[in-house]
């Protein structure tokens, strides 16, 4: 017999960042950490993803997967500037994937596919632009994937000029 189960997905994500140059010349403010909100399990696997295209951002389940509070999500959000002068952010090297830990436990999941948008380059950020991050998880059953809050560390590289 399979069980229903309410997984609150909350992923928070530490953002870090590299970039080519001195790191005081460009800020990067984390305005929101991943959010994958509630879901619920009806079998034994499937996945959550959060897109970020064009200005909408959606959240999807596959699989046995049933979202819930559709309202209580977020992808991650940042705002680049430069205090100093206008920088143009010519690439975003965004990792492959991050594995994510569970708080009080042992158990890992992994957000892969991960896409910003808008894409590079972002010219004369002086003001400042903000980016919105999305991407997905695997989920399986409760054993595998307890519900929780996971952290982890989102590391990318920033080229700029």
């Amino acid at each position: 017999m399979r069980f229903k189960y309410i997984l609150p997905v909350f992923l928070l994500v530490l953002l870090a960042v590299q970039t080519v140059k001195a790191q005081s010349e460009i800020q990067v403010d984390i305005l929101n950490n991943f959010n994958f909100g509630k879901v619920a399990i009806s079998g034994w696997s499937g996945s959550v993803s959060i897109e970020v295209a064009n200005g909408a951002f959606n959240r999807v389940a596959t699989g046995s997967v049933e979202l819930k509070n559709l309202g209580n999500y977020s992808p991650a959000t940042l705002k680049f500037y430069s205090p100093t002068k206008n920088f143009d952010v010519l690439q975003l090297v965004l990792p492959g994937e991050v594995t994510l830990t569970r708080q009080g436990g042992s158990q890992t999941r992994t957000i892969y596919n991960i896409t910003a948008w808008p894409s590079p380059p972002y010219y004369s950020i002086k003001k400042g632009v903000t980016v919105y991050m999305g991407g997905t998880i695997q989920l399986a059953d409760y054993l595998t994937n307890p519900g929780g809050i996971y952290t982890g560390n989102l590391t990318f590289t920033v080229v700029y000029e």
